[in-house]
């Protein structure tokens, strides 16, 4: 591969947030791949920053307490909790969420990675010359954790799908959900009121609990053609 020339931007992250946000007032919808540190440091920086987004999209949480780095803790939620207890508590723009489980639900099994590597087309070629090592260690030793045996789990453009492929979603809830941040065993599990109503003043986020498995499938292989 050709050597990578990096460029660093001289705004920071956080501030081109807050000006783009003021700039195109509730047209910007924000996804995030990772922790919420970015839009929860915008929100201390601009208490309106919330306010001037149409929407946010983030890939974390988990729905059935099914966590990937504790018992009940999904990562990108419990490695800035409290970026997300900031989001929870203060924004008014609408909330979705890709959980945990919905990437275990909907993965690149090992069928369509065989067929996507055999394509003819750079974009394939790439993707074999990234995943390749990857792909290789999860087929030789999968580690007894059940989601590495059937396939890879893809995350990211689960969590863009979800902007861009709206009529792929199969199934969504909304709850009312907070966070905790004071558990000894459980700091930074979502917390979600599943009809209860005992907590009207939590903030409504929209989970995608599932994918048409066969059309996601197919935007990969038609991605790489």
């Amino acid at each position: 591969m050709p050597p990578i020339v990096p460029h660093i931007e001289s705004e920071h992250a956080v501030n081109a947030l807050v000006r783009l946000s003021r700039e195109y007032a509730n047209q910007i919808t924000i996804v995030t791949l990772g922790p919420l540190s970015n839009i929860g440091t915008a929100y201390l920086l601009d208490n309106n920053f919330y306010n001037n987004l149409k929407q946010i999209v983030f890939m974390g949480g988990c729905v059935d307490y099914v966590g990937n780095i504790g018992p009940v803790q999904e990562f990108n939620i419990q490695r800035d909790a409290e970026a997300c207890s900031i989001m929870l508590s203060n924004a008014k723009c609408p909330l979705i969420s890709v959980p945990w489980e919905c990437g275990l639900k909907n993965i690149m099994t090992w069928e369509i990675y065989d067929k996507i590597v055999k394509l003819d087309s750079k974009k394939a070629k790439f993707a074999k010359l990234i995943l390749q090592e990857k792909v290789a260690r999860l087929r030789k030793d999968p580690t007894g954790i059940v989601w590495t045996t059937k396939g890879m789990i893809l995350c990211d453009i689960l969590a863009v799908m979800a902007l861009g492929c709206e009529s792929y979603i199969e199934s969504k809830v909304e709850y009312k959900t907070t966070i905790e941040l004071n558990g000894k065993t459980t700091r930074g599990q979502l917390v979600l009121d599943r009809g209860f109503a005992f907590k009207t003043d939590w903030t409504s986020v929209t989970y995608i609990t599932h994918f048409d498995e066969t059309k996601f499938s197919q935007l990969l292989v038609d991605f790489l053609k």
